[in-house]
């Protein structure tokens, strides 16, 4: 029993590691490994010093594999579903893995009815003749499992498969050679020792793809760092520009006006104090209402399609209800996506830009804003009956070409049309697509 005692030390030392790497990473499937670890243990255990089996009280003395069985066939369902998600073949091999899936099912299901047979007191032999079944039937699948997978030439994915097929060529032999072949010739447990050589090397196998997918994992951390630093760095750089660029000419119109109000108050030029003190009233509203942009575009509070079109529709009702224009809204149902602070801010200052031309250039006396999904693209829509322009002859001002400066980064389709008499349409379509 040397080797088994050698074996359960492996086991146990692997366990540590394993829990090491959950405890790092926090995946999933290191905790179905952990259990198929601790029952295929457990399995050998039971096996080779039954004395230990608290199962043995449910069966009869001659009936010394107990539980053993059961833990055999639920740790095989335990290893296909960690070998699923550590290969990932529900992303990369969608049709091997629903298989994998059912089989997994499969496995873990007749485990637990095999086990509550026991408990239950079903005789053992039973279920003997259809577990032999079961682990025959299994080994020419895998076998397609493992060709499959190896042939697809993934570092990671042949790393687990080699070691998958040592453990699966030692167990089947092991088998084999137990039920069909030598029988009683040997000792009763000799078999174990083809599984326990066959985990021994699926141990081996997965460590060194566990370090290699750790590797991975680090790299892609560090690649989302770097592009998460470089993401902060154009955003403050985009917030600077703003506030240059925004504020910064605002307040120095303030400033100009300040000055030339000075020099009108001591020339007594009344009309024109007043006219000056009015461009400053107007300059300071709007550059708090920039600041209140800029604010709102960075506030990670308001990353949905929802806050983005609540703001719309407020700045569209308060600006149109100072012009005395109806507006009519229309919003479909839209999944609760978070979307990047760089696309809610494009896609909010050209729809303002939108509804800004509408209310103050169209003379309309009506605008509809609406919000639609279409074959998996967000569609906005900005449309007035005003007086409307031919767009071939028209003088694109500074608020159209912002318009289409804004479309082209967000890569988004940009529709207008207008109609001399009829009103203007402005028509956005961008992927519906979360960050």
């Amino acid at each position: 029993m040397n080797h088994t005692v050698f074996f359960l030390g492996m086991a146990v030392l692997q366990v540590v590691f394993i829990t090491y790497q959950y405890a790092l990473f926090k995946r999933k499937e290191y905790v179905y490994y952990i259990l198929y670890s601790l029952l295929i243990s457990s399995f050998v255990c039971y096996k080779s010093f039954p004395q230990y089996n608290p199962f043995r009280a449910f069966v009869t003395p001659t009936e010394t594999f107990t539980a053993g069985r059961s833990f055999l066939v639920l740790a095989y369902g335990m290893y296909f579903r960690f070998g699923r998600h550590f290969t990932e073949t529900m992303t990369y091999h969608k049709g091997l893995d629903r298989m994998l899936h059912r089989v997994e099912q499969i496995f873990i299901g007749y485990g637990l009815l095999d086990l509550a047979s026991l408990i239950v007191g079903l005789p053992y032999q039973v279920l003997e003749l259809p577990t032999r079944l079961l682990f025959l039937a299994s080994i020419p699948f895998f076998t397609y499992v493992i060709f499959f997978l190896i042939t697809r030439r993934r570092r990671l994915t042949t790393l687990l498969v080699v070691g998958s097929a040592l453990l699966l060529f030692c167990g089947s032999a092991g088998f084999i050679d137990q039920a069909y072949v030598s029988k009683t010739a040997h000792d009763t447990h000799y078999y174990i020792g083809y599984l326990e050589a066959g985990i021994c090397a699926e141990f081996l196998f997965l460590n060194y793809g566990l370090i290699y997918k750790t590797r991975m994992i680090q790299k892609e951390n560090l690649r989302l760092e770097v592009e998460k630093q470089v993401e902060l760095y154009k955003h403050r750089v985009r917030i600077s520009n703003d506030l240059h660029d925004e504020v910064g000419a605002t307040l120095s119109g303030i400033a100009l006006y300040s000055q030339l109000t000075k020099h009108q108050i001591s020339l007594h030029l009344t009309e024109k104090v007043s006219e000056s003190l009015d461009r400053m009233q107007e300059s300071a509203i709007e550059m708090v209402e920039k600041l209140s942009d800029i604010v709102w575009s960075v506030n990670p509070d308001q990353d949905s399609f929802e806050k983005l079109l609540q703001r719309l529709d407020d700045y569209l009702r308060s600006a149109a209800m100072a012009k005395g224009i109806d507006v009519s809204t229309s919003f479909a149902p839209i999944p609760p996506n978070r979307i990047s602070m760089d696309v809610r801010r494009q896609t909010y200052l050209l729809l303002k830009e939108a509804i800004n031309n509408a209310i103050k250039y169209s003379a309309a006396r009506q605008i509809r804003f609406s919000v639609s999904i279409d074959d998996g693209h967000l569609v906005f829509e900005v449309a007035d009956n005003g007086k409307g322009f031919d767009p071939d002859l028209v003088k694109r001002g500074n608020g159209l070409n912002s318009i289409s400066r804004r479309a082209g980064e967000l890569n988004a389709a940009l529709h207008l049309a207008s109609v001399p008499g009829k009103g203007t349409t402005i028509r956005l379509s961008h992927s519906l697509v979360p960050i």
